[in-house]
């Protein structure tokens, strides 16, 4: 952005100058010394009207290096204007360097108006201020807001790993969240300025959804075992589950049709095998996400059913 013209030109009566300027809230900029015509002895000297520049041009100078420093933070208007005021003073300055007399009237008006570019720069500087005072640290939010997304983004890709394995409330709540943080990426790449009230509020609902992160991905990993299962996974317990069931039930219809051939222990083993086929059963055929270890359970289950039926058929039907 273009910066304000600072006027620190040495004159040979220690005459400095630097640039001012406004806001669209800063009080109306005063018009530039006119530069004079006639020429008289002045009643008051020439010194006089430019003693009131110099301390006029100090003014200046100190507004001109405290926006230069921040001048992004200022709109083009205003800085159109203060570069404005500078050449207008460039031109006063170059009459006071001059030899040329100034009447009593040229030195009084030159005074007065030096005394009112003086009042608005001081007056200017307190607008701006109180504005700053009221601008929110963007830069702040942007430091908690890149926090935030990349804690959300590693959970995110946790989650986008097993999409299955979790309930749909959950990925809601991250779906609004990921709104959430577009939306303020959006608002903190613009040019829009934020209000301290603004700032406070986003830096908050960041803050909020970092929380929120970091303690959903410490119940995920420390309760690994107890997180929902892959739909693969499932679709292998299934299988180990059918197989199982097929194996039992040719076993059950030998037992049920020579019954006087097995011992009451053998029929109160089949019986609580049936049990436990038929709690399986029911989990994989329910809608409801079974954990990764309720998985393994009924693999491992089902496999040393299949292993048994296999020994039982090989020993007692072979």
């Amino acid at each position: 952005m273009k910066k304000l013209v600072a006027l620190l030109i040495a004159m040979a009566m220690t005459l400095s100058l630097a640039a001012c300027g406004g806001s669209s809230d800063q009080p109306a900029a005063p018009a530039a010394p006119a530069a004079p015509t006639a020429s008289a002895a002045p009643t008051l000297d020439k010194q006089d009207a430019i003693d009131a520049f110099n301390k006029a041009s100090t003014i200046y100078d100190a507004l001109v290096n405290k926006m230069n420093a921040e001048i992004e933070l200022y709109p083009a208007d205003l800085i159109e204007v203060m570069n404005e005021m500078a050449d207008a003073m460039i031109e006063n300055k170059e009459i006071l360097e001059s030899d040329q007399e100034l009447t009593e009237e040229n030195v009084k008006e030159m005074i007065a108006a030096f005394a009112e570019v003086e009042k608005w720069a001081v007056d200017t500087e307190a607008v701006l201020d109180d504005l700053k005072a009221q601008t929110g640290d963007k830069n702040a939010v942007i430091e908690v807001f890149n926090t935030t997304s990349t804690a959300f983004d590693t959970m995110t890709a946790k989650i986008n790993a097993n999409i299955t394995a979790y309930p749909q409330e959950v990925i809601d709540v991250m779906t609004q969240m990921a709104d959430s943080l577009i939306e303020c990426k959006t608002l903190l790449e613009s040019d829009t300025e934020l209000t301290a009230e603004e700032a406070d509020t986003l830096i908050r609902q960041l803050t909020d959804i970092k929380n929120w992160v970091d303690e959903a991905d410490a119940v995920i990993v420390e309760g690994a075992s107890t997180a929902p299962a892959a739909a693969g996974d499932k679709q292998a317990a299934i299988e180990a589950f059918n197989a199982a069931s097929s194996m039992f039930d040719a076993i059950a219809a030998e037992v049920n049709a020579h019954p006087q051939d097995f011992n009451q222990e053998f029929i109160d083993g089949m019986i609580q095998i049936a049990e436990g086929l038929t709690t399986y059963k029911g989990l994989l055929e329910s809608g409801e996400n079974l954990t990764q270890e309720q998985i393994n359970e009924i693999i491992e289950i089902s496999t040393e059913v299949t292993m048994w039926a296999l020994e039982i058929e090989s020993e007692v039907f072979g």
